[in-house]
């Protein structure tokens, strides 16, 4: 860099002299601030907040900035905007779809560098139907919950009964099955009665849904209970 500038070059003899000017420009490939190389910066954001990728680049001459998006180039948008000659991209409203890889390439004569992004958008847990339901069974028969949970990364899934947490192994009528979406109670006992919650949580947060079983004696047994 230091080395540019106007250079004069002067030929002398007793006739006389002669001189030609030179101006030295030097050429610098773009560099970008904070790049990996071809490792990705990770970026992970909770979908419906704004996130800003950056890509500081200097170089001489200036460099031509273009941001990528799964390999296509990006254009700006009503949520999404090209900053700062392009050394910055920015996303209003973060959705699902925004999700993936992100490249920003600074280009001049002299070369040429990438700066890669992985972009997550995460999403709080959610459980299909209502908060809480009421089941009422007859003894003996099975009796199932169902705990469809969608987010963000996939969140994790606990049951409880009465507050307290289940484990698949404490009893042979109790399973925990499909990955913990659903809690069958094989051959439910009057002592199965209460209140059965599931719970999914991930890095963004938690959702909950309860249901509240109550288990019956067959008709023969209630009648025997009157008699008593």
């Amino acid at each position: 860099m230091s080395d540019g500038g106007m250079y004069s070059c002067v030929a002398m003899n007793p006739a006389g002299e002669a001189r030609k000017l030179l101006h030295l420009t030097v050429f610098v490939p773009p560099s970008i601030r904070d790049s990996s190389g071809d490792s990705p910066v990770v970026v992970s954001v909770r979908v419906g907040n704004s996130v800003t990728l950056e890509c500081e680049s200097n170089a001489v001459p200036p460099p031509t900035i273009t941001w990528y998006k799964n390999g296509r180039m990006v254009t700006e948008s009503a949520n999404l905007r090209i900053l700062a000659q392009g050394q910055m991209l920015e996303l209003k409203g973060a959705e699902v779809s925004d999700t993936g890889q992100y490249v920003c390439k600074a280009t001049n004569v002299a070369g040429q560098v990438d700066k890669n992004f992985h972009l997550n958008i995460y999403v709080p847990p959610n459980i299909d139907g209502p908060v809480e339901e009421k089941i009422v069974e007859t003894i003996s028969n099975p009796v199932t919950f169902a705990c469809d949970a969608t987010g963000i990364p996939p969140p994790s899934l606990i049951w409880l009964k009465n507050g307290r947490t289940i484990e698949n192994s404490e009893s042979l009528e109790l399973h925990i099955l499909s990955g913990g979406s659903k809690l069958q109670i094989a051959r439910s006992q009057l002592s199965d009665s209460g209140t059965y919650t599931c719970m999914a949580s991930n890095v963004e947060g938690k959702a909950r849904k309860s249901y509240h079983l109550t288990i019956q004696g067959t008709l023969l047994l209630r009648l025997l209970f009157k008699l008593l």
